[in-house]
């Protein structure tokens, strides 16, 4: 099972998610999964057909995939799990060639797009991934059926059967610091339930990758009391019947619960606000609603700030330019209130500024001193390690590095403004050990979690991986939490940083590209190519009122602009730099 290897190698030591469990139906939920209805096993089929027919039948998970099931055996029928492992195919004309039938046994191959665990993780493969099964099929009663799935076998499905069964949804959690919402993407089946999979998804245990770095109202042994979340279809109103321990005297709390189920369950269609009961009684709901249409109600938000600014550099001038227009055209400062520095000396590489645009930082051209311009002047820090990364100012006023210290990668934490006796803060990480060469960081615009751009020791693939940012009770950070893998997909990768709450841009190749390009990378998903950029040296995001804008800066000093399928260039620049980012 080539591409079940590959799968557990590539993410080896990096944690996924729990799994959700597979929900109830839902009282008066319309079903939204609309799909044709696949054959039932003719009477007298030799093996080739019921295989055939079976994997057509992958298709269409009406009346949880019991058309498929006809097709095996009454045992098999009953202990299949379609949705513990989804393999999507590339091609939607062929469903797999058959290479022998050899008493009873078909053997398949199919090349592999990506795969869905039964955790909602999503890893994309490289065009060439094949996966070869065997599936053994006997008569019974003088009809073939599959008696025998290959390991792990869930389903094989295209990528418009897959996109028809499901859909990938945020999970929310609190930041552990502020009233702020850090989602946790996952995939769930579209089928009825899906309502029910969200609740159970939440009452889980919080993921591993952002242990410490969010809150959430939910409390050990609290579950669902009942078999599902039915939907007043007349109301538009889920309610979640909680059995467990009493909140009553934990407002926090109970505001979390309420905020967090209402910001993930009227992700489903069908449902405008969400009522709480806990052991049968209502769950009392600050300012004494009995039902709750929106978390930003008691105080909770999303936070996903617009970037309104960026800022050209040639040499060593700085231009403001507005990334709303395609041809990041200049904006005067003094129009704008605002102040930047007339110029920035060449000695300062990879700059960073804050979203105020207050305060600098860079790194010099031997990447072994971090430079930093804030409240007290310009002060410099050489005592760091090596191999710095691009510096990064925060919202909170923090400038984030990494470097190489001794045989260890090592991430330093400073406050812009505390001057040059400050104690560097060093966060506390297990993954950061010697066969990592820490080659990129950026912190999330919520300030919750951490991308970080490893180039391993030993010569495999880069990688891209997500922590949450643990912080103390005053809101600083002391550690990042285990690192998820994303992204697996690519074998080289320039750059990655956030672009929004909820995705990345990066510049990277895959097995199937020629060079480095740029992407789009929303976290769990698949890539959205933005096709290649020539000479391109870094790509950044910036989120704007039209949406995500992605602009590559290249070699030659140029600043290309996205144009249709290809790019143009209408300005010079030797770097871009996102505010805050």
């Amino acid at each position: 099972m080539v591409a079940l290897v590959l799968l557990l190698s590539a993410c080896a030591g990096l944690p996924m998610y729990d799994a959700p469990q597979p929900g109830e139906p839902v009282l008066g939920a319309p079903d939204q999964d609309i799909q044709s209805q696949p054959d039932l096993p003719r009477e007298g089929a030799p093996a080739d057909e019921i295989w055939r027919g079976f994997l057509l039948a992958n298709g269409s998970s009406t009346d949880g995939y019991e058309v498929a099931r006809e097709y095996l055996s009454d045992d098999l029928a009953v202990s299949w799990m379609p949705t513990s492992n989804v393999v999507i195919r590339s091609g939607d004309a062929q469903v797999a060639e058959i290479d022998n039938i050899d008493s009873g046994t078909i053997e398949a191959t199919i090349t592999v797009d990506s795969v869905l665990g039964g955790d909602g993780n999503f890893i994309e493969f490289d065009s060439e991934e094949t996966q070869t099964e065997s599936f053994t099929l006997n008569q019974i009663a003088g009809e073939w059926r599959i008696t025998e799935l290959p390991d792990g076998f869930g389903l094989w499905l295209s990528e418009t059967e897959f996109d028809r069964q499901f859909r990938k949804a945020e999970i929310s959690y609190v930041s552990a610091t502020e009233d702020i919402f850090v989602s946790d993407s996952r995939w769930f089946p579209r089928a009825d339930g899906f309502s029910t999979a969200l609740a159970r998804a939440l009452l889980e245990p919080t993921p591993a990758y952002l242990d410490g770095a969010v809150r959430t109202g939910v409390v050990e042994g609290m579950d669902l009391a009942a078999g599902g979340v039915p939907i007043d279809v007349a109301t538009s109103t889920a309610t979640v019947n909680l059995r467990g321990p009493g909140l009553a005297d934990d407002e926090d709390r109970v505001r979390m619960l309420w905020a967090q189920f209402t910001q993930t369950l009227t992700q489903v269609g069908g449902v405008d606000q969400v009522v709480l009961q806990l052991n049968g009684q209502p769950l009392e709901l600050p300012g004494g609603q009995e039902a709750l249409d929106s978390a930003a109600t008691l105080g909770f938000e999303t936070l996903d700030p617009l970037d309104e600014y960026g800022l050209v550099r040639n040499e060593t001038s700085l231009v403001l330019v507005n990334p709303d227009d395609h041809a990041l055209a200049e904006m005067d400062p003094e129009v704008e209130g605002i102040e930047i520095p007339a110029s920035v000396s060449q000695k300062w590489e990879a700059l960073a500024v804050d979203e105020s645009l207050s305060a600098l930082a860079g790194v010099d051209e031997d990447r072994e001193t971090l430079w930093v311009r804030g409240d007290n002047g310009a002060q410099q820090f050489g005592n760091l390690g090596t191999s710095l990364t691009d510096p990064q100012l925060v919202g909170d006023g923090t400038v984030w590095v990494g470097a190489a210290r001794g045989s260890t990668p090592a991430v330093w934490v400073l406050d812009a403004d505390a001057g040059q006796d400050q104690e560097p803060t060093r966060l506390e990480a297990e993954w950061l050990t010697p066969d990592l060469e820490l080659h990129q960081l950026s912190v999330s615009p919520d300030g919750s979690r951490v991308a970080v751009l490893n180039h391993p020791t030993d010569g495999g693939a880069d990688e891209i991986g997500i922590a949450g940012i643990v912080r103390n009770a005053d809101g600083e950070p002391i550690g990042l939490a285990p690192l998820r893998r994303e992204f697996a997909v690519f074998e080289t990768v320039e750059n990655a940083s956030w672009a929004t709450d909820e995705s990345l841009v990066v510049l990277g190749k895959r097995a199937e590209d020629t060079d480095v390009r740029p992407f789009v990378a929303p976290l769990n998903d698949r890539l959205e190519p933005l096709g290649e950029a020539p000479s391109a040296q870094s790509v950044q995001g910036f989120l704007t009122e039209a949406g995500l804008q992605a602009f590559v800066v290249t070699t030659e000093g140029t600043v290309l602009t996205r144009e249709g399928a290809g790019w143009q260039s209408y300005r010079e620049g030797d770097d871009l730099v996102v505010p805050g980012k």
